[in-house]
């Protein structure tokens, strides 16, 4: 994006970490984003782009087959993730999910206050699946991430969504 707009994704950030930590309503932190640039959005319109965000999640299909034999096989599996606590259960829904039959636990910022890539996250997960850092296995679509969980002997790489 050029001229005002040019710095949209770093506000938007700002604001979706409190959003995504409880600090903030979905409500508030459109409110937010946009006040920023001098304007309003009412509850509607937030509303509204909430469900665009949402519907820009895919399912990949090959990971939730892997999930489920790993968990057959009687392995943890926990999803790390920056997301808000209202866009996971939004996901549930449209995609007909229950995260808790993919994974063992969730690690996210409205239940730790801390967002990836923080190293404690990453210890959390250690001390969740109860086993040696090198004994986890870490996949994320971001090197930052991959490298913070790497910091701490996590085996981490990244992984790449190819449809």
């Amino acid at each position: 994006m050029e001229g005002r707009y040019a710095n949209f994704s770093e506000t938007f950030r700002k604001h979706w970490y409190k959003y995504a930590k409880g600090s903030i309503t979905t409500a508030e932190m459109w409110s937010s984003v946009f006040g920023d640039y001098g304007r309003e959005i009412d509850y509607s319109a937030a509303k509204a782009l909430d469900r665009e965000v949402v519907l820009k999640h895919r399912v990949n299909q090959r990971v939730l087959r892997m999930l489920e034999r790993s968990r057959k096989k009687g392995r943890k599996t926990f999803l790390v993730t920056n997301t808000a606590y209202e866009y996971l259960n939004e996901i549930e829904k449209r995609h007909h999910l229950r995260f808790s039959e993919f994974f063992t636990g969730i690690i996210a910022p409205y239940l730790t206050g801390r967002m990836k890539p923080d190293e404690r996250v990453f210890s959390m997960l250690i001390d969740e699946c109860g086993v040696e850092p090198e004994g986890i296995l870490y996949l994320d679509d971001s090197q930052k991430n991959v490298e913070a969980a790497r910091n701490l002997g996590i085996d981490a790489r990244v992984y790449r969504y190819l449809g």
